[in-house]
C-alpha cells in the first residue's frame, strides 16, 4: 500500500504485520507527521505516543522492550512482537528517503472498529 502526505501534518495508518510493507512518501515530522498503529494488530503497546524504550534505531530488536526497528540507511521499518525473543521482525513500512523517525513520530490508537 503506498501512502502520500502533503503540505502540513499528516497521519499515516500501517497496516497489520505480514499484510504487506507501507510505502510511505513525504514523511516530514519538521510538519507534525506521524505514524498510527492499532492496538488490535500491533500488541505490546500502549495508548499513545510510543515509549522510548520501544524503539530502536539499526538492523534488529537489542531487548526484549523493542517493538519497533528502523533502518535509517534503506528507510525499513519493522515491527517485532517480543524484541529480542524467539518470534522475528517483520518489516511493515518502508519510508522513501530515509526520513529521520524516533518514537516520538508513532502513535498507538485504539481501532474504532
Amino acid at each position: 500500500r503506498r501512502e502520500v502526505g502533503g503540505a502540513g501534518a499528516d497521519s499515516f495508518v500501517l497496516s497489520a504485520p505480514r499484510s504487506g510493507i507501507d510505502r510511505i512518501q513525504d514523511f516530514n515530522k519538521e510538519q507534525g507527521d506521524k505514524l498510527i498503529v492499532d492496538l488490535d494488530v500491533f500488541p505490546g503497546l500502549r495508548t499513545g505516543r510510543l515509549l522510548p524504550n520501544q524503539f530502536v534505531k539499526g538492523t534488529q530488536a537489542l531487548d526484549q522492550n523493542d517493538r519497533f526497528v528502523y533502518n535509517e540507511r534503506n528507510g525499513a521499518l519493522f515491527y517485532d512482537v517480543d524484541g529480542k525473543g524467539g518470534v522475528g521482525q517483520v518489516q511493515i513500512a518502508t519510508l522513501v528517503g530515509n526520513p529521520d523517525l524516533a518514537a516520538t513520530d508513532i502513535f498507538a490508537v485504539a481501532s474504532p472498529f
